[in-house]
C-alpha cells in the first residue's frame, strides 16, 4: 500500500515536472513569437518610412466645400517610376492648390494634383522623381483584401503635426458607416469604412494603415474627436483609380444620384423585404448582415422621381448586389448607359430603368471670380449636403464685392439685375452684359431658407479693385501629370446706353449760408452724416474691411466731409 502511494507520488512528481517543462516551453516560445514579431514591426517600419513624405498644402482661395489656407498632412508613394503620391481628397482638394512633399531627408519637391475623387476620400498627388537627388525612393503596394478583424496595424504619418509618428492599432470593424464631418463640407458616403483605436489625430491624414508584412490595408482618413478612435478608407476604388492612370486611361465614375445605406436585415422586414428574399441572399453569402437601401435622392438626378428612400435594391442587371463596391463597379462601368435595376418598395418588387450619370460632370472645375468673390457650380457634395440640384452658382466666397453687399458664403446667386441664372454659364453671360464697374442687384436664396429670396445691390465702385475672370482646370498632358488652373478674363460688352433728352440749362441756384437759430443740437445735426467704409484689401496691419463712423459736412458746395481717422483708416 505504501509502496503504492509512493509510486503514486512519484508519478505526480514527475508529471508536475512535465507541466513545468511543458509551460516554460510554451512561455519561451511566445516571448520568441513576440520578440519575432517585434523584430518584424521594426524591420516594416524602417522600410515603410522611405516611402512616406510630410505634406504642405496651400489653397489661394475656396473652392466647393474647402476655404482658402494651409495645412499639413501625410501621403505615401505608390509609383516611384511616375511620381505618383497618395493621400486624401481632403488634402487634395477639389480646387487650386499648391503643395510640397517633404521626404525623410528632408528633400523636398513640389507636388501637383493629379486626381481627386468626387464621392470618396482619396486624392493623388505627383512629383518629378528626377528631382529627389539623395532620398532613396521607395513604394508601398495596396493589399486590399489583407484587412481582417484582429489585424494588428501601425499607422505612420505626421500625426499632430510631427514629422513622423506611428501609431498602433487594432481593426476592430471593417463595416462602419462613412464618417459624417459637419453639414457644410466635404463627407464621404456610399462605402464601409474600416475602424481601429489608433489615437490618430490632425497631420495624420493620408497615412498608410499597414499590417506586419508593410502591406497597405487601408487609407487614414479620420478621427472622432474626444476618443481614439481612428476611420480608414478601404481600397478598393484607390487601387482601380491607380491603375487606371498608371495605364494612362480616364478614371471613369458613374452615380445615379443617390445615397446608399447598408441596412440589417431586421431593419429590411419593416421595410418590407420578404422573407424568402432574405433566406436567398444569406445563402448565397453566410456572412452576409444586411442589403443596400436608398437613403437620399438628390434633386434632378438620373433617380429624381424614379427611386424613393426605403427603396431595397435587390439586383442590378440580374445579378444580386448587397455591398457598396459591386453597386460601384457596375456604375462606373456603364457610365452614360441605361441599366436595369429591381427594387422593393413597401414589400412589392420592381423593375425599373435607370441612366449612369458621369460623376466628374456634375464635379465642378471651374469657378467665376468677380469683386473678390469666387462662383463655382453647386457640386454633388453640396448638392447631397442640402437637396439641391447641382450646378446652381454657389457663392464658396463672397468676397469684397458680395459681402458688402451682404450676401453670405453658401449661398446660390438666382438672379443679376433681375436676369435668371441658373447656372454658371448664364451668370458670366449676364455679367459681361454691363459695364465692369456698374452696381449690379444680386437676387440670392440660402439653402438654410431656401423658399426665400432676397434682394440687394453692391455698393459703387466695389468690383474696380479686382479683375473679373473665369478659372478651368486643365489636365495634364498624361494621366499621371498634375493639373493646372488658367484663367480667362471676361469680355464686357455692355449695350448702348438709352438716349437722353438734354433738358434747356436752368440759371444756377445761388447758395447762402443758412443762418440757423436754436440750440446746438438744432444748429450741428443738418450737418451731421454717418460714413460707411469699405476697403478690399488688408493694409497697414489691419485686416478689417467695413468701418462705421460720424462726419460733419464742412463744404455743401464741393461735398466734403470730415471724419476721424479710425473711419477712414489709410488712403
Amino acid at each position: 500500500m505504501h509502496r503504492l502511494t509512493a509510486l503514486k507520488g512519484s508519478r505526480l512528481a514527475v508529471c508536475s515536472a512535465a507541466g513545468s517543462l511543458l509551460l516554460y516551453r510554451q512561455v519561451y516560445a511566445d516571448s520568441a513569437r513576440l520578440r519575432s514579431d517585434s523584430d518584424r514591426w521594426e524591420d516594416t517600419t524602417k522600410l515603410t518610412l522611405g516611402a512616406v513624405v510630410s505634406l504642405r498644402m496651400a489653397t489661394p482661395c475656396s473652392f466647393d466645400t474647402f476655404h482658402a489656407g494651409n495645412g499639413r498632412a501625410t501621403g505615401f508613394v505608390v509609383d516611384m517610376e511616375r511620381g505618383l503620391i497618395l493621400t486624401n481628397r481632403h488634402v487634395v482638394g477639389a480646387g487650386p492648390i499648391e503643395g510640397e512633399a517633404i521626404f525623410q531627408n528632408n528633400e523636398v519637391v513640389p507636388v501637383t494634383p493629379v486626381y481627386s475623387d468626387p464621392v470618396h476620400d482619396f486624392g493623388i498627388l505627383s512629383f518629378d522623381p528626377s528631382l529627389v537627388k539623395y532620398h532613396k525612393l521607395s513604394q508601398l503596394e495596396l493589399c486590399p483584401d489583407a484587412a481582417e478583424i484582429g489585424t494588428e496595424i501601425r499607422v505612420i504619418g505626421s500625426d499632430a503635426g510631427e514629422k513622423i509618428s506611428v501609431n498602433t492599432g487594432i481593426l476592430a470593424d471593417l463595416e462602419r458607416e462613412a464618417p459624417r464631418y459637419g453639414m457644410n463640407t466635404y463627407n464621404d458616403f456610399n462605402t464601409f469604412y474600416f475602424k481601429a483605436a489608433s489615437s490618430t489625430t490632425g497631420g495624420s491624414s493620408g497615412s498608410p494603415v499597414i499590417d506586419v508584412n508593410g502591406s497597405v490595408v487601408a487609407l487614414n482618413a479620420g478621427g472622432k474627436v474626444g476618443t481614439a478612435a481612428g476611420f480608414y478608407l478601404p481600397l478598393n476604388s484607390v487601387e482601380r483609380a491607380i491603375r487606371l492612370i498608371q495605364q494612362d486611361k480616364p478614371v471613369s465614375r458613374g452615380t445615379l444620384q443617390t445615397v446608399w445605406h447598408h441596412v440589417p436585415f431586421e431593419e429590411l422586414r419593416r421595410l418590407g423585404l420578404a422573407e424568402q428574399m432574405e433566406q436567398q441572399i444569406r445563402a448565397q453569402n453566410g456572412s452576409e448582415t444586411g442589403m443596400l437601401a436608398v437613403s437620399e435622392v438628390v434633386p434632378g438626378g438620373p433617380a429624381d422621381g424614379v427611386l424613393q428612400p426605403g427603396d431595397v435594391l435587390l439586383e442590378i442587371l440580374g445579378q444580386s448586389v448587397t455591398r457598396f463596391d459591386r453597386i460601384e463597379e457596375w456604375l462606373d462601368s456603364n457610365v452614360g448607359s441605361s441599366i436595369n435595376i429591381r427594387v422593393c418598395r413597401a414589400g412589392q418588387e420592381m423593375e425599373l430603368e435607370l441612366t449612369v450619370d458621369d460623376l466628374h460632370r456634375i464635379s465642378p472645375s471651374e469657378f467665376l471670380s468677380f469683386g473678390g468673390a469666387v462662383v463655382n457650380p453647386l457640386s454633388y457634395q453640396q448638392a447631397r449636403n442640402r437637396s439641391l440640384q447641382v450646378g446652381a452658382p454657389y457663392v464658396a466666397h463672397s468676397g469684397f464685392l458680395l459681402r458688402q453687399a451682404a450676401v453670405p458664403d453658401g449661398s446660390i446667386i438666382t438672379a443679376i439685375n433681375y436676369k435668371r441664372t441658373p447656372d454658371l454659364a448664364t451668370l458670366r453671360e449676364v455679367l459681361e452684359q454691363f459695364d465692369p464697374n456698374a452696381d449690379l442687384v444680386i437676387t440670392y436664396m440660402h439653402p438654410s431658407n431656401r423658399h426665400t429670396e432676397r434682394t440687394t445691390s453692391t455698393p459703387k465702385g466695389a468690383r474696380m479693385w479686382f479683375e473679373d475672370a473665369v478659372y478651368r482646370r486643365k489636365l495634364g498632358a498624361r494621366a499621371w501629370m498634375g493639373q493646372s488652373w488658367h484663367a480667362e478674363p471676361l469680355q464686357f460688352n455692355p449695350g448702348e446706353p438709352d438716349a437722353v433728352e438734354e433738358e434747356p440749362a436752368q440759371p444756377k441756384a445761388v447758395q447762402h449760408k443758412l443762418e440757423v437759430q436754436g440750440s446746438v443740437e438744432e444748429r450741428v445735426g443738418p450737418s451731421l452724416v454717418t460714413v460707411d467704409f469699405g476697403r478690399p484689401f488688408p493694409i497697414d496691419g489691419l485686416t478689417s474691411e467695413s468701418f462705421r463712423g460720424t462726419g460733419v459736412v464742412v463744404d455743401s458746395e464741393k461735398g466734403l466731409v470730415v471724419t476721424d481717422r479710425m473711419t477712414v483708416i489709410a488712403r
